[in-house]
Parts: structure tokens; sequence; C-alpha cells
């Protein structure tokens, strides 16, 4: 499979063909620009593409959109450093094929993005998660946004798994699983795990392929 990496920054660019060649069969494909990156999509089938935005030559976000839009069969992976929490409601919103992760996320988070990526999953780092889920959610006196933990739990009860079974993979109490569920309904206005789920598939925490029914 072809990644696509349309980064400017040309450490970065290196650093992506690395992470890229570790995957079997995989080849990257340094483009410089919008023209070039179109060219190319209009030349692949399947692919990845690994996107630094906003510092590449789109210009806005509802170009970036279009251009997913227009190429459903790449998935895009948004590496930004600075994206705001309305950007990104909007854009997991109204385009199915983009996932997102930020520069200075850890590098075996870089390479998990890059495997969902290949294999069709939606994927957002934890760090984004919980800056969807704080622009989308007030609080008096602020913001509450979910932790790490919280938006994995979130991501395990959309799994269809028991507080006890996700205390169990996750070697914590049962008491401290419930504590984090009933943290996780404050924060996202719910009473249950089913209202709870369905508010993370709509702030794109949760990716709706994965939600067990």
């Amino acid at each position: 499979m072809d990644f696509i990496i349309a980064d400017r920054q040309e450490l970065t660019a290196l650093a992506l063909g690395d992470l890229v060649r570790g995957i079997p069969g995989a080849r990257a494909v340094p483009v410089p620009g919008c023209r070039e990156l179109v060219a190319a999509l209009g030349d692949r089938g399947q692919c990845v593409v690994i996107l630094d935005f906003p510092r590449f030559d789109f210009r806005d976000a509802a170009h970036l959109i279009i251009t997913c839009q227009r190429f459903p069969h790449a998935a895009f992976l948004l590496l930004g450093e600075e994206l705001s929490s309305a950007f990104l409601r909007d854009a997991l919103y109204q385009v199915g094929n983009i996932s997102v992760a930020f520069k200075d996320d850890p590098v075996d988070t870089i390479r998990e993005a890059l495997g969902s990526c290949a294999a069709g999953r939606r994927f957002l780092s934890p760090r984004v998660a919980g800056i969807i889920a704080a622009g989308r959610v007030g609080a008096p006196g602020g913001t509450a946004a979910l932790t790490r933990t919280e938006v994995e739990i979130t991501r395990a009860l959309a799994a269809g798994l028991s507080t006890k079974e996700i205390a169990a993979a996750r070697c914590l109490s049962v008491h401290t699983v419930g504590t984090h569920r009933k943290n996780i309904f404050r924060k996202l206005g719910v009473n249950t795990a089913h209202e709870a789920v369905r508010v993370a598939i709509r702030s794109g925490i949760v990716d709706e392929s994965d939600y067990f029914i």
C-alpha cells in the first residue's frame, strides 16, 4: 500500500518515511503540494495520506474537507500541532475517512494510527479525543475534558465490555472502573453507558464501526 506523505518539513517527512518503510508492503510517496497530492490520489486506489495540517498548502479547512470527500478511497491521517475542537468536530462529522493525531504524540501512537488507517479504521489519539470532549461539554467554571484513561474506558464500553471485564483487562478494581464510569457520564452529560457511547460516536471519540450493538 502507498502512504502519501504530504509534509513540507523535511525532517518530519524523513521520519515519517522511515516509519512507513517499517510496515510490510508499504511504500512512502512524498508530495510537495496540493496539486501533486491530488494528482497522486487520482492515480491510485486504496492508500493512506499522512498530512501536515494546517501547514500544508490547503486554502482552508473547507478545501481540506472537499479533498477528503473527493477521494473516499484514501484514508487521511492529519498530523497537526494546533487543532481546535471546533475544527475537529466539523471535519470528523463531515468526512468519514479522516483520522487525527499530533506530531508530538508518542511514536507508538503514530504507528498505531498508520496501522488503523491502512486497515480502513478511523483513529483518534487519546489527546485528540480529549480536545473534542473538552470543546463539546461545558462545566461550571470551565470545560470538562475526558482524561486519557476515560477515553480508553469509553472505547471499551463501545466494544461491549462490562465494568468487570474492563477492570480485569486494565488490572484495576471494579470500584475504580465504576468511578471512571461515573466521571465519564458526568462529563458527557449522560446517565447510561449506551448514551455515553452515542455521544462519543457523535464527537468522534469512538468510531461507529467499533461500536458493539
